[in-house]
């Protein structure tokens, strides 16, 4: 015999009752998935066509005959217990849930302190979750699982189906109320809608229920400016390889010591950016100068002194014809007999050049004179 329904107000009498219904077709709509759960699960979907099921039959060792269909018995049983333990085990955590919100309302209008306002007895417009239990890792690592989940919205509480995913964001559309939508893609949620949690690699991050940290991921895309980040919060450990790239970089930011030892090679060095400037004075060394790089444009006018010609380093062949044009370019016994020898032209020789003392005696043969007189000898 059912309990006695005491009546405060009226109130009571009629929650239960409407409880009872919503129990009733959630009750009878189960049942209806389960069966056709486990018909699919035992022969497919061709299984709701009788024509299409084939019984065999077999001979069993006494020689009595067996279908195939008895044989399946134990196995059918074991599919429907299983379907039943699944699917009806949600059921029964929501009847539980709706008992204790009876309860609590029952409590209350009876006057006991102990009486609680539920989530059913606000008209909010914003979202309440009750009677929800969120599993970490389940059924697999990187997954969560929820069961007994209630949304209560605008006087309206919603039953969540049980379900579990890997996705990263779950959350309640109101245009689906029945089930959580996931997506490892942050969702555009309208007014109605509200994200419900967040998987943080197999951990579920609650964001619904009131006083909870909230999640980074949880924040809109392009929502975090320059204002919103504290000095000095961007260390180089949230700063990925190759992200800095040269246009972040400021005119004369990177000074000498921020450059390590031997890290400007020759192939980061643009041509003619060396100027003079740059290099101190005798710090360029003979070894440091290849072989013809030093051309007769790159000498100042008289850079070259004595002092740095080495000792028969001017020879015939660096003197120009008519360089060598007076005798103030010879020290006195410079130019040998043996270096004129045959090279002393009459055309060289200025007027008056030849004086007696520069003649030996029998220097000069007759032949050598142009006299208009007879010369014997």
């Amino acid at each position: 015999m059912n309990p006695p329904v005491r009546n405060y107000d009226g109130g009571i009498s009629f929650l239960m009752e409407k409880q009872r219904e919503r129990l009733k077709a959630q009750l009878v709509q189960r049942i209806g998935e389960m069966a056709e759960a486990t018909a699919d699960e035992l022969f497919g979907p061709a299984a709701n066509d009788p024509s299409s099921v084939v019984y065999e039959h077999t001979v069993t060792p006494h020689g009595q005959e067996t279908s195939s269909e008895s044989l399946l018995t134990d196995e059918i049983k074991q599919h429907i217990r299983n379907t039943i333990h699944d699917e009806f085990a949600s059921v029964l955590r929501d009847i539980s849930y709706r008992i204790g919100v009876l309860t609590d309302l029952a409590d209350r209008l009876s006057g006991k302190e102990n009486g609680r306002v539920t989530a059913q007895d606000l008209n909010l417009a914003v979202h309440l979750i009750e009677g929800y239990v969120f599993t970490d890792n389940s059924p697999n690592a990187g997954s969560v699982a929820w069961s007994d989940v209630h949304i209560q919205y605008r006087g309206t509480t919603y039953a969540v189906q049980d379900g579990n995913t890997d996705k990263k964001y779950i959350w309640w559309k109101m245009s689906s109320p029945t089930v959580f939508q996931t997506d490892d893609t942050k969702p555009t949620l309208t007014q109605d809608d509200v994200l419900v949690a967040i998987n943080e690699g197999g951990k579920a991050n609650i964001l619904i229920t009131p006083g909870k940290m909230v999640s980074g991921a949880a924040i809109l895309d392009g929502t975090v400016n320059s204002g919103e980040l504290a000095n000095s919060s961007v260390i180089a450990a949230k700063i990925a390889n190759s992200a800095v790239q040269e246009s972040k970089i400021a005119n004369n930011a990177v000074t000498s010591n921020k450059i390590q030892n031997d890290a400007v090679t020759t192939n980061k060095i643009s041509n003619n950016a060396v100027t003079s400037s740059k290099i101190p004075d005798n710090e360029i060394t003979g070894t440091k100068l290849t072989n013809g790089a030093v051309t007769s444009a790159k000498l100042a006018d008289n850079a070259v002194t004595g002092d740095k010609i080495a000792d028969g380093g001017v020879t015939a062949g660096k003197i120009a014809s008519g360089a060598i044009n007076s005798s103030s370019m010879f020290a006195n016994g410079v130019v040998t007999n043996a270096a004129l020898a045959g090279n002393i032209e009459g055309a060289k020789l200025a007027d008056g050049a030849i004086t007696a003392a520069k003649i030996g005696a029998g220097a000069v043969a007759a032949e050598k004179l142009n006299l208009a007189m007879h010369v014997m000898f």
